[in-house]
């Protein structure tokens, strides 16, 4: 066989040939014969027909897989499987393992019939499989990251049925369980978006004042500065920001603080500690043999030791050695810092972060473990029937 033969072999049996047992074709058949069925019955809305959305019928999960049968084989043919759904040495689709994939609402999809949207239940037990089975089988995220980010991003959903939730009960006081901690993690993580805090503050008052809430607003406000690089996919500026860079440290190294939440903030450490080193070079009058200190400045920015901070400091330009670092040093009356072509890389950070965690593992955090705050168990509670008539609306479950 010539290598024109072998390399057609090969594409085909990438991207053509799907296991003999395959049956997406055949589902793919049936499918429109099924919806026609269930608008027969009433089960599903004639989408041709005129209707107002207060009168659409919601349509009711009844897949009880982690992912429903038609997408197993959809995917499996199309080889979209991830190595953590098929079964090992094999292309094919090991349905035990495989969870349904994130797909955005789209004008033009077919609707989802009802074994396409999994039961809460379903939901329930797919959720302790990610985050009890796989999570753990990966204490490093290389593997799993994509895999389970993929699988859970129905839940960045959630605030949007909290919010929901309290208009539908008529009762804007109403809290739902752990939407003190999600809305903390929310705010942090828009952190440099003022309509985020703007937000919070319509937020019931047993909400806003919680511990944790207040924690995220402290962070955000401390982390704000004035002298950002304005450009493309650059955090903006807020005027008269007072750059207190040292306080935002200090936030995060303290009890108030909880690891999860300054997980979230260590994502912002490279752009605080650059406008803290901008602030501080513009404020110092540099004098020879009088550097400003390096262990001083490596405790203000929360650098794990000198050598990182001496590295830090390096990449904008700023000469710095084990003694010191020549802030307010000028060329031609210019202050000396640039920026750097790349950002320096975001660092795990060991003395302010990590050690929060208390030796406890991934899932036990996700689980609500040693979190700092009170978490009842995540359950699907009172909030269960609104929930997913709103998953189900929204065709993501």
């Amino acid at each position: 066989m010539d290598q024109s033969s072998l390399a057609k072999e090969s594409r085909d049996f990438r991207f053509n040939k799907a296991p003999a047992s395959n049956k997406y074709l055949q589902l793919k058949d049936d499918r429109e014969r099924l919806r026609n069925d269930y608008i027969l019955k009433g089960i599903l809305d004639d989408p041709n027909a005129k209707k107002v959305l207060s009168a659409a019928k919601p349509t009711v999960g009844t897949c009880t897989l982690m992912c429903p049968d038609f997408e197993a084989e959809e995917r499996e043919y199309q080889k979209g499987l991830d190595k953590l759904e098929m079964i090992p040495g094999t292309d094919k689709v090991d349905k035990s393992k495989a969870v349904k994939t994130f797909h955005r609402s789209a004008a033009g999809n077919d609707q989802p019939l009802p074994e396409d949207i999994r039961t809460p239940q379903t939901l329930e037990r797919t959720m302790d499989y990610l985050i009890n089975i796989i999570l753990p089988s990966d204490p490093t995220l290389c593997d799993v990251h994509q895999f389970i980010r993929d699988r859970t991003r129905t839940l960045q959903t959630l605030i949007e049925i909290y919010d929901e939730h309290r208009i539908q009960s008529n009762n804007n006081d109403l809290v739902s369980p752990n939407e003190c901690e999600i809305r903390s993690y929310h705010l942090l993580t828009h952190m440099r978006d003022m309509d985020g805090r703007r937000l919070a503050e319509r937020l019931p008052d047993s909400l806003f004042w919680s511990p944790i809430l207040q924690q995220a607003l402290k962070l955000a406000r401390l982390a704000q500065c004035c002298n950002s690089l304005i450009g493309r996919n650059e955090p903006p500026n807020l005027d008269l920001s007072q750059n207190n860079f040292s306080s935002f440290f200090k936030e995060i190294k303290s009890d108030r603080t909880p690891y999860l939440l300054a997980c979230i903030a260590e994502f912002y450490f490279v752009d605080i500690r650059r406008a803290a080193c901008k602030t501080l070079n513009n404020s110092i009058i540099y004098q020879l043999n009088k550097e400003y200190s390096t262990e001083r400045l490596t405790n203000l920015l929360g650098f794990d030791d000198v050598k990182d901070c001496i590295s830090f400091c390096n990449d904008f330009g700023l000469n710095a050695d084990m003694h010191g670092v020549s802030f307010g040093q000028k060329i031609n009356r210019v202050f000396v810092m640039t920026e750097p072509e790349i950002k320096p890389k975001r660092k795990k950070s060991l003395l302010l972060v990590e050690i929060k965690r208390s030796g406890l593992k991934n899932h036990e955090f996700v689980n609500g473990s040693g979190l700092g705050v009170t978490l009842p168990k995540a359950t699907f509670d009172s909030i269960t029937n609104f929930s997913f008539r709103f998953y189900e609306n929204t065709t993501i479950g």
